[in-house]
């Protein structure tokens, strides 16, 4: 009797490792096809925004300088603007054709000029119908500001483009890491994390077409900490701090998502991968950093999985924050052109699939962080108040 009910535990178990082996080899033979023909899940997700929700696709990233000599300066942009096209779309002729022939670079009209609120000025812009690319520059005020069509431009060109800027360079770019079984193994386990972990946000979206934005610079260096920790785990918890506590809802806890840049080596635009972790108000920097660290593979592993398929409505719907969290450091470390920076503003025009949008871009020892709010759970009152009393940070009107 025993020998039978042996018999059939090794049965059942050797069922099992042929589904799990037979599910790896067809993911495996799913992967080599959809790699060889260039689909990227974060394109399509892009794209079905567009043409199904009608969604207004520009980022809009808008910088004010510090006293420099702003015409030799624009005509020093022109010329990297150039090289940064012709480089970052290598691997897609046409595409690059298509925006060195369309781009502009060209000042501020009248009207534009005399505009100082980012919302209007934008929408200013949005009503022209701005090409893929427009750098629009106002020589009075030192503005300039970047018009990005999302579906071409992810976070990865604004890092190069900000780099190109302050003569520095992202610490951190992916490359696209496909090694047959491992990364199979790493998307299941990551299957196994989406499916088993709760899903659920309890902040709700705005019931209607409603975004308000709330900019800052963060010195981070002023932060003191217990353990030695990374200067972006430093970065993003005094940021979600701040949005835990002027939540108006009893949860504090907020799903966070942290996408991350790939750098392009096939013709997708929108090359990236994210890491899911819950931040909970009571984490500290070294908690919220281990959690981050745990969950480091999640980025090859969902960057792989775009390969596949498109889940990039599903993914945001289930989160409460995107956290962009952007970090330059310079070439020349005794010559921190980051200075020559005054703020920085990063944003859109369209309601997301999220509550909560975080751009944290730290350039050298700056960090210039605007939160794009499309829930009503959040009391800007107390976001503000939480800004002005912390000694850290420094908030910038726009």
């Amino acid at each position: 009797m025993e020998d039978e009910k042996l018999s059939k535990i090794k049965k059942t178990t050797l069922i099992i490792l042929l589904i799990i082996f037979v599910v790896i080899l067809s993911i495996i033979l799913l992967m080599i096809s959809y790699r060889n023909s260039n689909f990227s899940g974060e394109d399509e997700y892009q794209k079905n925004r567009h043409e199904n929700d009608n969604a207004k696709m520009p980022i809009y990233t808008t910088i004010y300088f510090n006293d420099i000599d702003f015409r030799f300066f624009m005509n020093d942009f022109k010329g990297k603007m150039n090289n940064l096209i012709k480089s970052h779309f290598k691997n897609n002729h046409k595409t690059r054709q298509e925006i060195l022939d369309t781009y502009e670079i060209k000042e501020e009209d009248e009207d534009e000029k005399s505009i100082d609120n980012l919302d209007k000025l934008w929408n200013r812009f949005h009503v022209k119908n701005p090409p893929i690319l427009l750098v629009k520059y106002n020589s009075d005020k030192k503005r300039v500001t970047i018009i990005k069509d999302h579906r071409y431009f992810g976070g990865l060109f604004f890092l190069k483009m900000g780099g190109e800027i302050t003569d520095s360079k992202p610490v951190t770019i992916y490359n696209e890491q496909y090694t047959p079984i491992l990364s199979e193994l790493l998307m299941l386990r990551f299957g196994l994390f989406w499916y088993t972990k709760n899903n659920k946000s309890k902040i709700t979206m705005n019931p209607k077409n409603k975004i308000e934005r709330v900019n800052f610079s963060l010195n981070f260096n002023s932060v003191k900490t217990d353990f030695k920790v990374r200067k972006q785990t430093i970065v993003m918890v005094e940021i979600l701090k701040l949005v835990s506590n002027s939540l108006t809802i009893n949860e504090k806890n907020l799903n966070v998502l942290t996408p991350i840049a790939f750098e392009s080596t096939t013709k997708n635009y929108n090359n990236v991968g994210g890491i899911f972790t819950k931040y909970e108000n009571k984490d500290t920097y070294k908690t919220y950093e281990n959690k981050l660290k745990d969950n480091k593979y999640q980025a090859i592993a969902t960057n792989n999985l775009q390969k596949i398929m498109s889940k990039g409505k599903d993914a945001r719907n289930s989160i409460d924050v995107v956290f962009t969290c952007g970090c330059l450091v310079p070439n020349d470390r005794n010559n921190n052109k980051s200075s020559i920076i005054k703020s920085s503003t990063t944003s859109y025009l369209s309601v997301a699939h999220y509550p909560i949008y975080i751009v944290a871009m730290t350039i050298g020892d700056k960090c210039f962080v605007t939160i794009t709010i499309m829930t009503e759970n959040i009391s800007l009152e107390k976001l503000e108040n939480e800004i002005y009393f912390n000694k850290n940070i420094s908030k910038i009107d726009i």
